[in-house]
C-alpha cells in the first residue's frame, strides 16, 4: 500500500520552491523497495554564492584601499550573514530515502548536504497507520505522508522534503 501511495503522492519529479525534486522508486527484490525523493541542483554552491563572494571580496577591496584602517563594517556584516547562509544549506537536506520492507518495517534515511546522514527505523507491528494528507500553508497546497507509530506522540513523516 505505501508504494501505491508513495507514486500517487511523488509522481515522477515536482518543483517546490522553485527547486526540481526528484522521486524515483528502486525495486530491491519482491519483498522490499526503496523510494528515493532529491533536490536536483548543481550543487552545494550555486550561482548566488558566486556572486556574493565577488561582492564581498569587491567590498573588502574596497574597504582596504580608500580607509587607512582596515574596519569591520559592511564586510564583517555580510561575511556573517554568508557564513550563516552556509552553515543554513550544510544542514539543509539532500536526499532522502524510504525503505519499505514487507515483513520487517520500514527505513527512513536522510542525507544533508553536509554528508551527516540519519538513518529511522520503524518496526512493522508499532506502525499503527500511514496518513497521507494535506497541509495548507499561504496560498501552497502542501501534500505530505507520515507514520502513527505506536509510542510515539508525534506523526513521524517519512520525508522532510515536502511535496507540493
Amino acid at each position: 500500500h505505501v508504494a501505491i501511495c508513495l507514486k500517487f503522492l511523488l509522481g515522477s519529479a515536482m518543483i517546490r520552491n522553485s527547486q526540481l525534486v526528484h522521486f524515483e522508486k528502486i525495486d530491491q527484490g519482491r519483498d522490499a523497495s526503496t523510494f528515493l525523493l532529491s533536490r536536483v541542483s548543481s550543487g552545494f554552491f550555486t550561482n548566488f554564492d558566486f556572486v556574493f563572494i565577488g561582492t564581498l571580496l569587491s567590498i573588502a577591496v574596497y574597504e582596504a584601499l580608500f580607509s587607512l584602517k582596515f574596519r569591520v563594517g559592511i564586510f564583517g556584516v555580510s561575511l556573517f550573514v554568508y557564513l550563516f547562509r552556509l552553515y543554513w544549506k550544510a544542514s539543509s537536506v539532500k536526499e532522502e530515502r524510504l525503505t519499505v520492507i514487507r515483513e520487517l518495517g520500514v527505513q527512513i534515511t536522510t542525507r544533508f548536504w553536509s554528508g551527516k546522514e540519519t538513518s529511522l527505523f520503524i518496526d512493522k507491528n508499532r506502525i499503527k497507520a500511514v496518513v497521507i494528507n494535506e497541509g495548507f500553508r499561504f496560498y501552497n497546497v502542501i501534500t505530505y505522508m507520515g507514520f502513527i507509530v505506536e509510542g510515539e506522540t508525534q506523526l513521524v513523516n517519512a520525508f522532510e522534503v515536502r511535496c507540493k
